[in-house]
């Protein structure tokens, strides 16, 4: 029976992933049913269920029965003639248009955005009349259909609503303006702390005059879709791959592929002079492009410093054999590309520091924030643990490596797997060690360097471009590893998005003419604190009201996470001497939560070093919750406060 079920799987492949995919929507939708999903009612889940069986018995019927399933092939084949490319289009859009729409809530369970994808990509490959096999052109449709939702994701974030979409959101914008703080605030502000590279591209837009927000958030989503772009079609351009066709799946996969993290855009500038210029023989042009990409990182991430280095190397090993040369001589390039990479990263590092206008101690909070092991395993934070999430996106590369070497693809030289496999590793290992820290988030993206490197290495051996001893072409694997090749990335890509909500713009009026009504009941020169919302600052919502630098959610944050202690003693001064007229913050309580909900532990170091001391000092006088937010002025008499923090 088990032999009978591998041969009908392995002859009907396409109707076994369909049948597969819809199980496991059936499984997650049955689960979320128990435990009050996202639908209304029980009918609901009903007619989702229901609708997936019947679905799953017509794909059976259309594999098993000939005289159901040819005549369907042949009137898609007839349809596409008819209609052509737009016929595909249109399903493409499908998927976006129905998980971001009114009906969305139907896909929100991952699996049955899954399946919808699936069957989408297959129907669309039926209507693409390109002269290629099914599978190409089921792998197009799918690769398009990901690539279409995740651009896609980003439309929600362009909006004129003058409030934060999102706990962090609007705060970048007010970091970016940091950079023109002159010309907006009238005083030149110390620059931030956190991620100055980001920032001083967001800051782009401030060189509009009066610029509104909705430009800001047009700029972001257009750095978070054209950097990854631009990078993979960098790293394209060096696989010198023979079409246009192939050109842009691989393009389409590499974009899902750096989404896995994601990758911060932002970084990927570290990465792109090194894949456009660094040439394996000319040691000086790529060193040069090396220390390019090394100034970039110096202001990016601590843990990318070696990252231009590091890819340098990582292209010479791949694209350069060792041949009769020592093995002094050929390592000497790629580690003195490291080496003084590295060193003028931190270099660059410590200038910004000194410039920046802030106190040193600010910048050391990485390494004094505590580490959470048990994050590596399934955690309320993160649902399947860094280990499990980090496994999967590494296995579908590991097949396609194990299918090289064995095949004998590759040179088996170990000067240069050794090393290649230690860059990787101490990326990971890296990458790992700051996701389990605090406030270390809910997704990959903390092993965005070891992400970048996995691509480059998988690309260059899938794709059979290693230089050296080996047969030609891609590495041969078995269907289901390229289905894991394109699946993995294509599943976390899904995970993003939900159906569109509109902000009320009345909340927002009401909000900011509440806190106009406060602040001018303050009298002359009011000091107002704004925790939150500061953008409303920056984009002259709050009239003449002067910045108190300072004291930002995102950054406090992340001292009160890391107990940067000298930074914490002045906030908490500040408070006790009520140096502030009003304080603009979200709702503020004492509740603890630990680590049985999602980030319990960022929730009680902010209440013990923020919530306790604000509201020991300051009395909260209005709370909108709907738009969490709440005004909170000093004490007329504060009560015996405990040691603060």
């Amino acid at each position: 029976m088990f032999n009978q079920l591998v041969g009908w799987i392995g002859g009907h492949p396409f109707a076994a992933v369909t049948l597969a995919l819809l199980g496991l929507a059936m499984a997650q939708v049955a689960l979320l049913a128990l435990r009050s999903g996202p639908l209304n009612s029980r009918w609901e889940y009903v007619g989702l269920e229901a609708a997936l069986a019947g679905l799953g018995a017509l794909s059976l019927a259309a594999a098993l029965v000939p005289a159901f399933g040819e005549p369907l092939a042949r009137t898609a084949s007839r349809l596409g003639k008819r209609l052509g490319r737009a016929a595909w289009m249109g399903l493409i859009l499908l998927l976006p248009a129905l998980t971001l729409g009114g009906w969305g809530r139907f896909f929100q369970p991952l699996w049955v955005r899954a399946a919808l994808l699936w069957l989408l990509g297959l129907t669309a490959a039926s209507l693409l009349v390109v002269g290629r096999s099914q599978a190409s052109r089921l792998l197009a449709s799918l690769l398009a259909a990901g690539a279409v939702y995740q651009a896609a994701t980003q439309l929600p974030g362009i909006s004129n609503y003058p409030l934060s979409l999102g706990w962090s959101e609007a705060s970048r914008y007010y970091y970016a303006s940091l950079y023109l703080s002159d010309s907006i605030y009238g005083f030149r502000a110390p620059l931030s702390v956190l991620h100055p590279s980001r920032y001083l591209l967001q800051a782009l837009p401030f060189l509009v005059s009066n610029s509104p927000i909705w430009l800001h958030r047009l700029w972001q989503s257009l750095l978070w879709l054209g950097l990854p772009l631009l990078t993979v079609w960098l790293l394209a351009r060096r696989l010198r791959l023979p079409s246009r066709w192939e050109q842009s799946l691989f393009i389409l996969w590499g974009f899902l592929f750096v989404f896995q993290g994601p990758v911060l855009y932002h970084l990927l500038l570290a990465a792109a002079p090194v894949l456009w210029g660094m040439q394996p023989r000319r040691f000086g042009r790529t060193l040069l492009v090396v220390l390019i990409g090394s100034v970039w990182a110096g202001l990016s991430r601590i843990n990318w410093f070696a990252v231009p280095g590091f890819l340098a190397a990582m292209l010479y090993l791949l694209e350069l054999p060792r041949g009769a040369e020592s093995r002094w001589r050929y390592w000497s390039r790629p580690l003195a590309w490291i080496g003084l990479g590295g060193l003028v990263a931190a270099l660059t590092n410590a200038l910004y520091v000194v410039l920046s206008g802030n106190q040193a101690s600010e910048f050391g909070s990485s390494f004094t924030s505590d580490l959470f092991w048990y994050r590596l395993l399934p955690n309320p934070t993160f649902a399947p643990g860094i280990l499990l999430a980090t496994a999967l996106v590494s296995l579908p590369a590991a097949l396609v490596l194990r299918g090289a070497w064995r095949e004998r693809q590759l040179d088996p030289d170990s000067d240069r797997w050794l090393p290649a496999a230690a860059m990787l590793g101490i990326l990971l290992a890296g990458g790992v060690a700051v996701s389990v820290k605090i406030g270390g988030g809910s997704n990959l993206h903390n092993l965005d360097a070891y992400l970048l490197l996995l691509l480059v290495v998988v690309s260059y051996v899938g794709l059979g471009r290693v230089e050296g001893p080996g047969q030609a072409g891609g590495s041969r694997i078995a269907w289901a590893g390229y289905l894991l090749l394109i699946g993995v990335p294509l599943l976390f890509n899904l995970k993003y998005g939900g159906p569109l909500s509109r902000p009320d713009p009345d909340l927002a009026a009401q909000v900011i003419g509440e806190v106009r009504r406060q602040i001018a009941g303050l009298g002359p020169d009011p000091q107002v604190l704004l925790v939150s919302e500061r953008q409303l600052l920056t984009f002259g919502q709050l009239g003449p009201t002067a910045l108190v630098p300072g004291y930002e959610k995102v950054f406090l944050m992340e001292m009160a996470m890391s107990g940067t202690q000298p930074y914490l003693d002045d906030f908490h001064a500040a408070l006790r001497e009520q140096r502030f007229d009003l304080i603009v913050s979200e709702p503020l309580s004492v509740q603890y939560q630990g680590r049985t909900r999602a980030f319990g532990e960022e929730n009680d170091a902010w209440v013990n070093q923020v919530s306790v001391p604000v509201l020991c000092y300051y009395d909260p006088v209005w709370t909108l919750n709907e738009a969490a937010l709440q005004l909170l002025t000093p004490r007329e008499q504060a009560p015996a406060c405990p040691a603060d923090g």
